[in-house]
């Protein structure tokens, strides 16, 4: 991306990598759905190199998925947010040569925690559960778990956003994008191999590594926070509870704050491994 030169014992054939040139915009920018359709194109040109595309359902659904976590990067910083996308993919030499991918969206602004416990900007249902499962791990805190990182957590979980309201018509279903990007480059950026994807997310001084030790799986609720019913949610624990403190080795207390939020993912495409979708 620098496009300076390599060290003479370093050498990447620059015809097997696929640069994602980076993007950037504002809270007030309109060219978040340009990115968003841009990096689908990008992932359907590195798929092609292992002899696989993108039905136009699949583009339809990663665009929206794309789009909505772009649109979180621009709109959850706050006012004077700004928004990056900057990503490369690396087709081996090697045998079994299946490529790696890694792309990173990050915003400088207002982190996840600044932004979801701030009952200026997010809705009662969040600061209402968030208050809730506070309450519940204030004898858990300790200095690798806090409320800040409890924020963070819950920030990742299905149906959760800071603009979320039942009552509001069209944003009842806000807060599923970062879930969806999750489940999808976890389900097909995984190899043949003991490679396997690894996605984390940095906000403030909390960061979350999705590593496929956990995986989101459905919780049944029974509370009135939370109501009476079953959600996607990945807690970081043997029992997926919220309600119990995460791995220390997954959800991660940082000496340095970052002010914003970073979501890093890498993933592969590997031949062998998506042939075992293929009927």
């Amino acid at each position: 991306h620098m496009e300076v030169e390599f060290l003479s014992n370093v050498f990447a054939d620059m015809n097997k990598i696929r640069r994602f040139k980076l993007m950037s915009g504002l809270q007030n920018s309109s060219n978040a759905d340009e990115v968003a359709t841009r990096l689908v194109e990008y992932i359907r040109q590195c798929l092609e190199t292992q002899g696989f595309t993108l039905t136009k359902s699949g583009i339809s659904s990663l665009g929206m998925i794309f789009g909505e976590v772009l649109d979180n990067s621009r709109i959850h910083g706050g006012k004077d947010t700004i928004w990056y996308a900057l990503g490369h993919y690396q087709i081996y030499d090697d045998s079994n040569g299946f490529g790696e991918a890694q792309l990173v969206i990050f915003n400088f602004g207002n982190t996840i925690y600044e932004q979801i416990s701030n009952p200026a900007v997010s809705g009662k249902e969040v600061i209402q559960k968030l208050n809730y499962l506070d309450e519940k791990h204030k004898h858990n805190y300790s200095r690798k778990w806090d409320k800040e990182m409890l924020a963070t957590l819950l920030s990742l979980q299905e149906g959760i956003s800071r603009l979320r309201d039942k009552n509001s018509i069209g944003n009842t279903r806000r807060g599923t994008g970062t879930v969806r990007l999750i489940e999808n480059f976890s389900l097909i950026g995984n190899t043949s191999g003991k490679e396997s994807p690894l996605m984390t997310i940095t906000s403030g001084t909390a960061q979350i590594r999705f590593d496929g030790k956990y995986a989101l799986q459905p919780y049944t609720f029974d509370d009135d926070v939370f109501g009476h019913k079953s959600r996607k949610v990945i807690a970081f624990n043997q029992s997926n509870s919220l309600f119990q403190c995460p791995d220390p080795n997954n959800v991660i207390k940082l000496e340095q704050y970052f002010p914003g939020t970073i979501i890093s993912l890498k993933f592969f495409f590997d031949k062998k491994y998506l042939e075992r979708f293929v009927d």
